[in-house]
């Protein structure tokens, strides 16, 4: 997905993949009582196939996960829960703030301050829903510029 030189300073040190809602739903180590909702959600939006890069440099951490649906409205339905879930995500007593995205049309950014501090961005493409982090020295202008990148490589 993330080549090296899209979030300077990180290199992948996983890469975990899953074609089942079910396996999906296992590997992002979901309680029992999430699982099932998250499960159900997946298989009502058609869900393909997900992967999941783990990224690491000297002093920060991130990460990129694809899901890819049967439909487009499945990856939208995907959106739509996660840009809601980040909005109203405290972290250290503190909400994130919100960024747009220049160049991808439905993309939602935020910025974490409260420890850990980091940076996420989400957006669909065709059937795809993308997730974007880097933690710590992360900035909004470089989650973006990797995010519109990845952008750029999905088929719509």
């Amino acid at each position: 997905m993330l080549s090296e030189d899209q979030l300077k300073g990180l290199f992948v040190t996983s890469v975990v993949g899953a074609h089942t809602a079910v396996s999906w739903v296992a590997l992002q180590g979901r309680s029992s009582a999430g699982a099932a909702a998250a499960e159900r959600l997946l298989i009502e939006d058609h869900f393909v196939q997900g992967l999941r890069e783990s990224l690491h440099g000297d002093q920060t951490t991130g990460s990129s996960v694809a899901d890819q649906f049967g439909t487009p409205a499945g990856a939208q339905d995907t959106l739509r829960m996660q840009t809601s879930q980040l909005q109203h995500r405290v972290q250290g007593g503190l909400r994130p703030s919100s960024f747009h995205v220049a160049g991808i049309p439905n993309a939602s950014g935020f910025v974490f301050t409260a420890p850990p501090p980091h940076v996420e961005v989400v957006f669909t493409r065709g059937n795809y829903f993308v997730a974007i982090s880097r933690g710590g020295d992360g900035s909004a202008a470089s989650v973006s510029a990797a995010a519109r990148s990845l952008y750029l490589q999905l088929a719509p």
